[in-house]
């Protein structure tokens, strides 16, 4: 089956107040048949939780700042999210809905999602910084390519256990020069 065309969307209801609404064309909804109506109000309930936990998180930010371990939370419900929902639904704006309700610069989306969706609890720590893994994060397709992934993650760590952590222009050096293993 193929996936139904949604829009997330900010509207306005009877109170006047603005609130998040999903949208699809009138010929999906005839074509899905009844079952859409609950499946839409399922994606908008998930969808609503998700931003709700993430800004929990967001709430515990010390000092102005998120650390490293509390923006990888937050990019997991967010990764989370958008794998269960592409299940069924192809989101038409996600980029412009997720920058609006998460409060993620839109440039940064994709990065956000592979960060959460390619990393464990015990990969992430504190003392290295988002920059960093956003370096990885952008290179996640060569170094999968060439075996890499896995062994970088864990030389990240054992770098930030050392103290070694290489600042974020020699990181995307070292990265650049990785090789494939055959």
């Amino acid at each position: 089956m193929a996936k139904i065309p949604v829009s997330i969307d900010m509207i306005t209801n009877s109170n006047g107040d603005n609130e998040i609404g999903i949208t699809l064309r009138l010929s999906d909804l005839e074509s899905s048949g009844a079952s859409i109506r609950t499946q839409i109000e399922g994606f908008k309930k998930d969808y609503q939780e998700a931003i709700a936990q993430s800004k929990k998180i967001d709430s515990k930010k010390t000092e102005r700042k998120v650390s490293t371990r509390q923006r990888w939370k937050a990019c997991k419900i967010l990764a989370d999210f958008n794998n269960k929902a592409s299940n069924k639904f192809l989101i038409t704006n996600y980029k412009k809905a997720y920058s609006r309700d998460f409060g993620i610069p839109m440039r940064s989306i994709r990065t956000y999602i592979d960060f959460g969706a390619n990393f464990e609890d015990e990969e992430v720590v504190d003392n290295v910084p988002y920059s960093i893994y956003a370096e990885l994060v952008f290179r996640i397709n060569k170094l999968q390519v060439a075996g890499q992934f896995g062994y970088e993650k864990n030389r990240l760590i054992e770098m930030a256990k050392a103290g070694n952590l290489p600042n974020r222009d020699e990181y995307r050096a070292q990265l650049k020069n990785i090789k494939a293993e055959y």
